[in-house]
This record gives C-alpha cells, structure tokens and sequence, in this order.
C-alpha cells in the first residue's frame, strides 16, 4: 500500500468511527447503562473512554502539525474520562460533540501533504511518534472498543 492509499485508509478509519456511533445513538439511554453480567464496562463508560482517548489523541495529531517535534504528554485516559464525567452525559450529546470534533479533525487532517504525515512529536513515556504512526494507533483503539459497543448494543444496534 503507498502513502496515498494508507493515508486514505487511516481518514476513512477515524470518519467510519463517527458513522458507527451514530448508528447506535438510537439505542435508548438505559441499555448503554446496563453493565454486563461479566462486570465489564458499560456500553456509556465505553463511549467515554472512547470520547476522553480522543480528547488526548486528537490534538496530538494537530500538535505535530504545528511544531517541529512538539512534546506530547501522556496523560491517563480513564482519569480523564473520570475528570470530565463523560458516563454521566446523555450518549447522544457525547456522540454529537465527537462528530463535530472529528469532521474538524479529518478536514484538517486530508488538506496535508503526504510528508507531514512523517512530522513526529515526542511522546513523553512513547518516546518520538509520527501523525501516522499516533492516527494509526487512534484508529486501531476505536476500532477495538467499537466491536465491543456494538456487542453491546447488538440487540438494539
């Protein structure tokens, strides 16, 4: 695969995120509370880590963009999601603010050149990160805790 078609393949992974949750933004309130019988999380607590992982990652990839190896703190995602209190937020509205965020994110994002996605950051435990290598892990932790949403959900979905 070239650089135009991985980087191609990368902006349709981050935009299918956005049409995967708003097919399930139908699902009604209470079924993305229930946890499931494992004790594992909740459809809402996933939808929030998913939200507070794009809070930190996404302007990541803006950063590396904008300055020369910029530092990219690492930052506990779930402190996050806990800080902001995302569960506790109505599903819709956190998908609606998700969607915004990342048409904003891929607009920006295709308007580059192929070499900037060679720019890096320097991620403070990671060490030096590229926009495609820090795109390609965003979409690969979406993709894996979208599986698991929609399991969730399935009956509803």
């Amino acid at each position: 695969m070239n650089d135009t078609e991985e980087i191609g393949t990368l902006l349709q992974a981050l935009g299918e995120t956005v049409a995967r949750l708003q097919a399930l933004a139908r699902v009604p309130e209470a079924r993305w509370r229930r946890r499931p019988l494992d004790g594992g999380w909740s459809a809402a607590q996933i939808l929030a880590h998913l939200r507070a992982a794009d809070d930190i990652v996404a302007p990541r990839l803006l950063q590396v963009l904008a300055r020369d190896e910029p530092p990219l703190p690492a930052f506990d995602e779930r402190r996050w999601q806990d800080i902001a209190a995302y569960d506790a937020r109505p599903p819709r509205e956190l998908i609606t603010a998700f969607a915004a965020r990342r048409a904003e994110l891929i607009a920006a994002l295709r308007r580059r050149p192929a070499g900037d996605w060679e720019r890096a950051g320097i991620h403070e435990t990671a060490g030096r990160q590229t926009l495609r290598e820090i795109a390609r892990a965003l979409a690969a932790h979406e993709r894996e805790h979208l599986e698991a949403l929609e399991r969730l959900l399935a009956p509803f979905a």
